[in-house]
Protein backbone atom coordinates (compact mmCIF):
# COMPACT_ATOMS: atom_id res chain seq x y z
CA UNK A 1 0.00 0.00 0.00
CA UNK A 2 2.99 2.15 0.87
CA UNK A 3 4.22 1.40 -2.50
CA UNK A 4 1.11 3.03 -4.61
CA UNK A 5 0.94 5.65 -2.59
CA UNK A 6 4.81 6.76 -3.28
CA UNK A 7 3.88 6.16 -6.98
CA UNK A 8 0.68 7.54 -7.06
CA UNK A 9 1.99 11.02 -5.07
CA UNK A 10 4.94 10.80 -7.95
CA UNK A 11 2.40 10.31 -10.41
CA UNK A 12 0.50 13.47 -9.39
CA UNK A 13 4.08 15.85 -9.91
CA UNK A 14 4.61 13.52 -13.70
CA UNK A 15 1.31 15.03 -14.66
CA UNK A 16 1.52 18.09 -14.14
CA UNK A 17 4.65 18.41 -15.64
CA UNK A 18 3.04 16.67 -18.71
CA UNK A 19 0.37 19.00 -18.67
CA UNK A 20 2.89 22.09 -19.15
CA UNK A 21 4.84 20.17 -21.62
CA UNK A 22 1.95 18.98 -24.07
CA UNK A 23 0.58 22.55 -23.56
CA UNK A 24 3.91 23.87 -25.13
CA UNK A 25 4.42 21.22 -27.50
CA UNK A 26 1.10 22.49 -29.11
CA UNK A 27 2.32 25.84 -29.45
CA UNK A 28 2.07 26.46 -33.48
CA UNK A 29 5.95 27.10 -34.86
CA UNK A 30 7.16 30.98 -34.68
CA UNK A 31 10.02 32.90 -35.32
CA UNK A 32 12.72 30.75 -33.44
CA UNK A 33 11.01 27.54 -33.54
CA UNK A 34 10.33 27.15 -37.29
CA UNK A 35 9.99 23.69 -36.78
CA UNK A 36 7.29 23.95 -34.20
CA UNK A 37 7.81 23.13 -30.20
CA UNK A 38 6.89 19.10 -30.81
CA UNK A 39 10.15 18.15 -28.74
CA UNK A 40 8.79 19.68 -25.84
CA UNK A 41 7.05 16.32 -25.43
CA UNK A 42 10.04 14.39 -25.69
CA UNK A 43 11.75 16.88 -22.70
CA UNK A 44 8.21 16.25 -21.05
CA UNK A 45 8.56 12.34 -21.11
CA UNK A 46 12.41 12.15 -20.11
CA UNK A 47 11.07 14.09 -17.12
CA UNK A 48 8.78 12.13 -16.74
CA UNK A 49 11.04 9.10 -16.84
CA UNK A 50 13.33 10.76 -14.06
CA UNK A 51 10.02 11.05 -11.46
CA UNK A 52 9.25 7.26 -11.94
CA UNK A 53 12.44 5.96 -11.75
CA UNK A 54 12.99 7.99 -8.64
CA UNK A 55 9.47 6.22 -7.25
CA UNK A 56 10.72 2.67 -8.32
CA UNK A 57 14.15 2.84 -6.45
CA UNK A 58 12.42 4.51 -3.81
CA UNK A 59 9.84 1.41 -3.48
CA UNK A 60 12.59 -1.53 -4.36
CA UNK A 61 14.72 -0.10 -1.17
CA UNK A 62 11.82 0.18 1.27
CA UNK A 63 10.55 -3.23 0.10
CA UNK A 64 14.28 -4.47 0.52
CA UNK A 65 14.28 -2.93 4.08
CA UNK A 66 11.00 -4.71 5.00
CA UNK A 67 11.75 -8.25 3.76
CA UNK A 68 14.69 -7.84 6.44
CA UNK A 69 11.93 -6.66 8.84
CA UNK A 70 9.08 -7.34 8.26
CA UNK A 71 5.99 -5.84 10.57
CA UNK A 72 2.52 -7.42 10.76
CA UNK A 73 -0.22 -5.53 9.03
CA UNK A 74 -3.15 -3.51 10.64
CA UNK A 75 -6.26 -2.56 9.08
CA UNK A 76 -6.52 -5.28 6.52
CA UNK A 77 -10.23 -4.34 5.15
CA UNK A 78 -9.59 -1.25 4.72
CA UNK A 79 -6.33 -1.20 2.79
CA UNK A 80 -8.14 -4.09 0.55
CA UNK A 81 -11.10 -1.34 -0.06
CA UNK A 82 -8.54 1.92 -0.70
CA UNK A 83 -7.12 -0.27 -3.11
CA UNK A 84 -9.68 -1.58 -5.03
CA UNK A 85 -11.03 1.66 -5.30
CA UNK A 86 -7.80 2.86 -6.96
CA UNK A 87 -7.99 -0.28 -9.40
CA UNK A 88 -11.14 0.85 -11.13
CA UNK A 89 -9.89 4.20 -10.93
CA UNK A 90 -6.67 2.87 -12.75
CA UNK A 91 -9.02 0.85 -14.98
CA UNK A 92 -10.78 3.88 -16.84
CA UNK A 93 -8.08 5.87 -16.62
CA UNK A 94 -6.18 3.21 -18.97
CA UNK A 95 -8.67 2.51 -21.33
CA UNK A 96 -9.16 6.61 -21.88
CA UNK A 97 -5.60 7.36 -22.34
CA UNK A 98 -5.26 4.35 -24.59
CA UNK A 99 -7.78 5.70 -26.94
CA UNK A 100 -6.55 9.07 -26.99
CA UNK A 101 -2.92 7.66 -27.53
CA UNK A 102 -4.08 5.73 -30.85
CA UNK A 103 -5.63 8.99 -31.83
CA UNK A 104 -3.19 11.35 -31.59
CA UNK A 105 -0.23 9.22 -31.22
CA UNK A 106 1.35 11.53 -28.27
CA UNK A 107 4.19 10.06 -26.75
CA UNK A 108 3.29 11.84 -23.61
CA UNK A 109 0.00 10.03 -23.67
CA UNK A 110 1.67 6.92 -24.72
CA UNK A 111 3.90 7.32 -21.90
CA UNK A 112 1.13 8.24 -19.24
CA UNK A 113 -0.65 4.66 -21.04
CA UNK A 114 2.19 2.53 -20.06
CA UNK A 115 3.06 3.65 -16.66
CA UNK A 116 -0.55 3.34 -15.49
CA UNK A 117 -0.69 0.15 -16.85
CA UNK A 118 2.09 -1.06 -14.73
CA UNK A 119 0.17 0.68 -11.84
CA UNK A 120 -3.24 -1.08 -12.41
CA UNK A 121 -0.78 -4.64 -12.38
CA UNK A 122 1.30 -3.50 -9.16
CA UNK A 123 -2.54 -2.23 -7.25
CA UNK A 124 -3.54 -5.46 -8.04
CA UNK A 125 -0.60 -7.22 -6.50
CA UNK A 126 -0.95 -5.31 -3.69
CA UNK A 127 -4.70 -6.74 -3.07
CA UNK A 128 -3.42 -10.13 -3.57
CA UNK A 129 -0.53 -9.32 -0.61
CA UNK A 130 -2.57 -8.00 1.72
CA UNK A 131 -5.06 -10.71 1.70
CA UNK A 132 -2.40 -13.36 1.64
CA UNK A 133 -0.37 -11.78 4.30
CA UNK A 134 -3.42 -10.87 6.55
CA UNK A 135 -4.32 -14.77 6.70
CA UNK A 136 -1.32 -16.32 6.42
CA UNK A 137 1.87 -16.12 8.71
CA UNK A 138 3.81 -15.44 5.56
CA UNK A 139 4.41 -11.98 6.25
CA UNK A 140 7.29 -11.75 3.57
CA UNK A 141 4.37 -11.94 0.70
CA UNK A 142 4.24 -8.37 0.95
CA UNK A 143 7.46 -6.86 0.42
CA UNK A 144 8.17 -9.42 -2.02
CA UNK A 145 5.03 -8.05 -4.19
CA UNK A 146 6.11 -4.55 -3.42
CA UNK A 147 9.63 -5.49 -4.88
CA UNK A 148 7.79 -6.98 -7.95
CA UNK A 149 5.71 -3.57 -8.50
CA UNK A 150 9.06 -1.47 -8.10
CA UNK A 151 10.63 -3.88 -11.02
CA UNK A 152 7.28 -2.74 -13.20
CA UNK A 153 7.35 0.38 -12.47
CA UNK A 154 10.57 0.78 -13.01
CA UNK A 155 10.22 -0.93 -16.61
CA UNK A 156 7.96 1.48 -17.53
CA UNK A 157 10.25 4.41 -16.92
CA UNK A 158 12.80 2.72 -19.27
CA UNK A 159 10.00 2.51 -21.69
CA UNK A 160 8.92 6.23 -21.52
CA UNK A 161 12.70 6.82 -21.48
CA UNK A 162 13.81 5.01 -24.37
CA UNK A 163 10.90 6.82 -26.57
CA UNK A 164 11.63 10.03 -25.38
CA UNK A 165 15.26 10.04 -26.57
CA UNK A 166 14.33 8.25 -29.61
CA UNK A 167 12.22 11.29 -30.40
CA UNK A 168 15.25 13.98 -29.05
CA UNK A 169 17.71 12.29 -31.14
CA UNK A 170 15.65 12.22 -34.35
CA UNK A 171 15.08 8.57 -34.44
CA UNK A 172 13.03 7.10 -37.92
CA UNK A 173 10.06 6.48 -37.81
CA UNK A 174 9.01 2.69 -38.24
CA UNK A 175 10.07 0.95 -41.50
CA UNK A 176 6.34 0.13 -42.03
CA UNK A 177 5.66 4.35 -42.13
CA UNK A 178 8.55 4.61 -44.20
CA UNK A 179 7.37 1.57 -47.07
CA UNK A 180 4.10 3.77 -46.57
CA UNK A 181 5.57 6.68 -47.33
CA UNK A 182 7.50 5.42 -50.46
CA UNK A 183 4.12 3.58 -51.67
CA UNK A 184 2.28 6.73 -51.95
CA UNK A 185 4.83 8.48 -53.65
CA UNK A 186 5.67 5.92 -56.40
CA UNK A 187 1.65 5.72 -57.15
CA UNK A 188 1.48 9.04 -58.48
CA UNK A 189 1.97 9.36 -61.86
CA UNK A 190 5.21 10.98 -63.32
CA UNK A 191 7.18 10.00 -60.27
CA UNK A 192 10.04 7.33 -61.62
CA UNK A 193 11.57 6.62 -58.14
CA UNK A 194 11.92 7.68 -54.41
CA UNK A 195 15.63 8.73 -53.07
CA UNK A 196 16.98 10.02 -49.49
CA UNK A 197 13.95 9.38 -47.33
CA UNK A 198 14.31 11.17 -44.06
CA UNK A 199 11.73 11.20 -41.08
CA UNK A 200 11.64 11.96 -37.61
CA UNK A 201 9.08 12.83 -34.98
CA UNK A 202 8.90 15.77 -32.92
CA UNK A 203 5.67 15.51 -30.34
CA UNK A 204 2.51 15.05 -32.58
CA UNK A 205 3.94 16.19 -35.78
CA UNK A 206 6.14 13.60 -37.96
CA UNK A 207 8.75 15.11 -40.68
CA UNK A 208 8.93 13.32 -44.38
CA UNK A 209 11.69 14.79 -46.38
CA UNK A 210 12.45 12.65 -49.86
CA UNK A 211 13.52 13.23 -53.27
CA UNK A 212 11.49 12.61 -56.32
CA UNK A 213 12.96 10.98 -59.60
CA UNK A 214 11.00 13.01 -62.38
CA UNK A 215 11.30 12.75 -66.34
CA UNK A 216 14.65 15.46 -66.84
CA UNK A 217 12.99 16.38 -70.14
CA UNK A 218 9.62 17.46 -67.97
CA UNK A 219 8.74 21.20 -68.29
CA UNK A 220 9.69 23.24 -64.60
CA UNK A 221 5.42 23.37 -64.66
CA UNK A 222 4.80 20.08 -65.14
CA UNK A 223 7.62 18.69 -62.41
CA UNK A 224 6.10 20.66 -59.97
CA UNK A 225 2.84 20.02 -60.38
CA UNK A 226 3.75 16.51 -60.21
CA UNK A 227 5.42 17.09 -56.91
CA UNK A 228 2.47 18.67 -55.78
CA UNK A 229 0.34 15.79 -56.46
CA UNK A 230 3.04 13.82 -54.50
CA UNK A 231 2.61 16.19 -51.70
CA UNK A 232 -1.57 16.39 -51.94
CA UNK A 233 -1.82 11.84 -51.28
CA UNK A 234 1.33 12.15 -48.54
CA UNK A 235 -0.48 14.38 -46.73
CA UNK A 236 -3.89 12.71 -46.85
CA UNK A 237 -2.08 9.38 -45.51
CA UNK A 238 -0.03 11.19 -42.81
CA UNK A 239 -2.63 13.87 -42.60
CA UNK A 240 -0.17 15.01 -38.94
CA UNK A 241 3.01 15.29 -41.57
CA UNK A 242 5.25 17.96 -42.39
CA UNK A 243 6.58 17.30 -45.87
CA UNK A 244 9.31 18.79 -47.83
CA UNK A 245 9.64 17.60 -51.65
CA UNK A 246 12.92 18.26 -53.58
CA UNK A 247 12.63 17.49 -57.68
CA UNK A 248 15.85 15.26 -59.29
CA UNK A 249 15.98 15.22 -62.94
CA UNK A 250 16.46 11.59 -64.39
CA UNK A 251 17.58 10.27 -67.74
CA UNK A 252 14.92 7.99 -69.53
CA UNK A 253 16.11 5.72 -72.09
Amino acid sequence: LLSSLIDSAVDWVASVVNMFAMRQALVPPDRDHRFGHGKAEGLGAMAQAAFISGSALLLLVEAGQRLFRPQPLEHESVAVGVMLLSIVASAALVLYQRRVARQTGSLLVQADFLHYLGDLLANMGVVVAIVISSRTAATWVDPVFALLAGLIVLRSAVQVGRKAVDQLMDRELAEEVRAEVLRVAMAVDGVLGVHDLRTRAAGPTSFVQLHLELDGRLSLNRAHAIADAADAALREAFPDADILIHQDPVQVS
